[in-house]
């Protein structure tokens, strides 16, 4: 009976450490994991940064090449981007979330501001793209702005 006795207490003990051994690396696996998918969704908000960047820029020159195309002429401007007018003469183009155009802003997700003034024989267009999806704040964040002047029929970009 001794023998026996000696042989099960073996056999728990094997079962007992491989037991231990799977349960360490199933709870490595799962950190492991947990760590990658922190790094995959900080690469997607990275990318998903560059994108509206890079969007944000396309749309803010186009306005301006329009200003400049208009020789600062507020009808034309208004006929080529059909932008909303908002308070002080500011205009407004709205864009959805794959910066698609938009006859309003009531589901915009991006949107470009501008304004146009004249001081003597410069016109100035000051283009900002905003995100419009409220943040910690509650407000927008702009992405990206650039000034337009127009002087003499040349264009100067800062």
């Amino acid at each position: 009976m001794t023998t026996t006795t000696i042989v099960r207490n073996n056999t728990k003990s094997k079962s007992a450490l491989f037991l231990l051994e799977l349960v360490i690396a199933i709870a490595f696996l799962a950190l492991s994991s947990v760590i990658c998918i922190r790094f995959f969704v900080a690469a997607h908000t990275i990318s998903r940064q560059a994108s509206d960047l890079n969007m944000a820029v396309i749309q803010t020159q186009s306005v301006a090449e329009v200003f400049k195309a208009s020789g600062g002429d507020r009808a034309k401007i208004e006929d080529t981007l059909n932008p909303s007018i908002g308070e002080c003469g500011a205009y407004q183009v709205f864009f959805d979330a794959d910066w698609q155009p938009l006859p309003s802003g009531d589901h915009s997700v991006y949107s470009v501001n501008f304004t146009v003034e004249s001081e003597g024989s410069i016109d100035t267009a000051e283009i900002s793209a905003w995100n419009n999806t409220p943040g910690a704040d509650g407000n927008g964040r702009e992405i990206y702005s650039l000034t337009a002047k127009i002087y003499s029929g040349q264009v100067v970009l800062r």
